[in-house]
Order: C-alpha cells, then structure tokens, then sequence
C-alpha cells in the first residue's frame, strides 16, 4: 500500500514522470510506425475474440481486410484461436491469435499460462531460446496447423504479419521466432520469406538474448500501467525487495495509521440518546435554568428538566429570565422558541429555532428576559411561548 503511495506521489510532484521513466529507456517511435501500430491493433485486439466468423469479418471489412481462414470457435489448451486476413492493395496477411479468455477456451487458455517452466530449444541453424513452456507448445500447435498457408503466402511473395493481445502475443513471438529458426526455418529464409510480428501486452515469454535479438521483426506495445508484461521472475524479485523497503521506512507511520482508524472505530458508534430536542451523542452537556414543559409554563418561571446524566432540557416560559447556564454559552446545543404544543417545529405559527441568537446574548449580558422584543423574532403570534 505505502510502495503505492510513493509511485502516485512521484506521479504528482512531476507530472511527466511517465514520460521521462519512458525516455531514460527508449527513443521516440516514428510517426509511420505508430500509424502502423494503431492501424493492426484493431485486428490483433478484437477480431480473434469474437467466436462468430462474421463478426470478425464485419469489423475488418472497415479497414479494407478480408477474412480468408479462422479457426475461431474452437481453443483449449495450447491451441488457442487464431483468424488470417488479407489486404490485397497491401499484398499483406496477418494472422491474429486470440488472448487468454477463459470462457472461449472452457478455461484451457487457463493451462496454458500456468504452464509456465522454462523450455529451451535449439533452431535448425543453432540459436538457442528459452521460453514459456505452455507459450512455446501452442506456437508449435500453429506452426503446423498454419504451415500449409505460410508456406503458398510465401511462394506468392505475400508480406507475413503475426498479430496478437496477452497470450496471443506471446504466442505470436515464439511463432516468429520459430519462422526464423523453427523446422522450416532454414526454407523459409531461402526462400526470404517477409514475416514479423507485433504483440500488445506482450508477456515475458523468452530470455533476454533472445528477446535483443528479435528486435528487428518483434515490436511490443506495452502500456505505463499495464502489469502483464512486466512479469518475470527478476520484477517480481525487485517488486518483492521495495515493498519490504517500503514496509520497514514505514513502519512508524502504518502502525500510527492503524491506531488512529482503532480509535475512530470505537467511536463511531457512540450511544444516542433521545429526546424532544431529537438525537443527542452521549457526553454532549446542555445545562442552565428553566421551567416545566406541562401546560403553557405560566407562573413556573424556571425549572430544569433531566434526560439523562449527559443531557438536559430546560424550558423558560415567555417574560422570565434566562441566567447563564454552567458550562458557559458554548455548552448550549440547540435553542428554541415557540409554543410548548409544538415543540422543536420550525414553521412558521409554531416556532424558530433561536440558537445562535441565545448563545451570543448570554455571552454578551450573561442573563436576558425571554421576549419577542429580546429576541427579535415572533414565531407564534398571540400565543403564549
């Protein structure tokens, strides 16, 4: 939470935190790449997700492709979906692979992420690769299933784009690099095959050398705060490391933190008396002089009436006098003037509520005659109050 609390700090002490974080790793990206990875994401980001061929259709007809070949309705286990388009202006294919989407799959897609042991492979030329376990083997499943198409695409002279979201992309990563490096590899490069590939959340699929080596046909798109391709053993080790600096630096202010939400708990729910003057926290003091509630209070000048040990209520028949009650002003909560038959209503015919004007006449004489002139307001006229 406090490890939390620090990254929004940062973010708020210079707003251009992201942006620097961004430039002390990277360059900006060209316009025209940009353009290009706005134009595919529609393809690598909903198309493969919808399980009705025409609806994938429908969406890329927008952008001028055309659905030629889909195997979307059916995925499981490290056989996740996947769609083929053509733009024929272009001479371009891409290939989409669906995400993890556990209700298309029957939670297959679920398998495949948690198979998640490290697998190395050698390439027909001898580049070495380890990679996600459950990732690899359903680039495999679709090096096979696809290599009927890749391999007429490339006779053709049919530029070859992989596109995918989450595991998909991941998927499409290794798929690239087994194009490179794979069984058909050696004959693809022969045949100088145009095949690359972009991924949109991309996770840690490969190792580092391979993933420096990729970076000529391999484009990630990674968003500041998406947590999916940041995911690796080294993050989770650094994660691990600042959050018990963070936890030890702020020890003093978590358990001053944990304190104070205690002692606002236990009061929170404090009992509440009730009374004529309405609700009432128990502790609040309402103290002075006055007379009985019964009948119109003539002749009964002052008398206090007790609701309980915290809270009184005291009533001063129209003409007496009003004495400074113990406590001072302050300790008065709610004044009232009116006729006893309505008491606490504030319509007019019945009664005001007179508060502050008490309050500040007690502070200013200590004493005063309760009286329209007095208090400046008749509520209730030819009535006694």
């Amino acid at each position: 939470m406090y490890l939390s609390i620090d990254q929004r700090k940062a973010l708020r002490d210079d707003p251009e935190y992201v942006q620097k974080e961004c430039g002390a790793h990277g360059s900006p990206a060209p316009r025209d790449l940009i353009d290009a990875l706005l134009g595919f994401a529609g393809l690598g980001l909903h198309a493969p997700y919808q399980e009705n061929a025409f609806e994938a259709q429908r969406f890329a007809l927008q952008q001028n492709w055309r659905l030629v070949s889909d195997r979307l309705k059916e995925s499981w286990q490290h056989k996740p979906a996947w769609c083929l388009f053509v733009h024929t202006q272009k001479q371009t294919v891409v290939i989409a692979v669906r995400g993890t989407d556990l209700d298309k799959s029957a939670g297959g897609d679920l398998f495949t992420d948690f198979n998640a042991l490290p697998e190395s492979t050698v390439g027909y030329d001898g580049t070495r690769m380890t990679a996600h376990c459950g990732m690899l083997a359903s680039a495999r499943t679709l090096e096979l299933e696809l290599w009927p198409a890749l391999r007429e695409l490339v006779h053709r002279r049919i530029q070859i784009i992989f596109v995918g979201h989450s595991l998909g992309a991941g998927v499409v990563a290794l798929l690239v690099w087994l194009a490179k490096h794979g069984r058909h590899g050696q004959w693809l490069n022969e045949n100088n095959a145009q095949i690359s590939g972009i991924g949109y959340a991309t996770p840690s699929v490969v190792d580092r050398e391979t993933a420096d080596m990729m970076k000529p046909y391999f484009i990630t798109v990674v968003t500041p705060v998406d947590v999916v391709p940041r995911l690796s053993l080294s993050t989770l080790t650094k994660l691990a490391a600042e959050i018990r600096a963070s936890a030890r630096d702020s020890q003093g202010h978590f358990a001053k933190d944990t304190q104070d939400q205690i002692d606002h708990a236990l009061t929170i729910w404090q009992p509440r008396l009730r009374s004529n003057l309405g609700i009432a926290e128990a502790g609040q003091d309402v103290s002075g002089t006055g007379v009985d509630e019964t009948g119109d209070n003539e002749g009964v000048p002052q008398l206090g009436r007790t609701v309980s040990q915290e809270l009184r209520i005291f009533e001063v028949a129209e003409g007496s006098t009003f004495d400074m009650p113990p406590g001072g002003a302050d300790n008065i909560k709610r004044a009232w003037f009116g006729h006893s038959k309505f008491q606490w209503s504030d319509k007019e015919g019945e009664g005001q509520y007179c508060t502050d004007s008490v309050k500040d006449l007690l502070t200013r004489e200590g004493s005063f005659r309760v009286s329209t002139q007095v208090l400046g307001i008749n509520p209730a006229p030819r009535l006694r109050k």
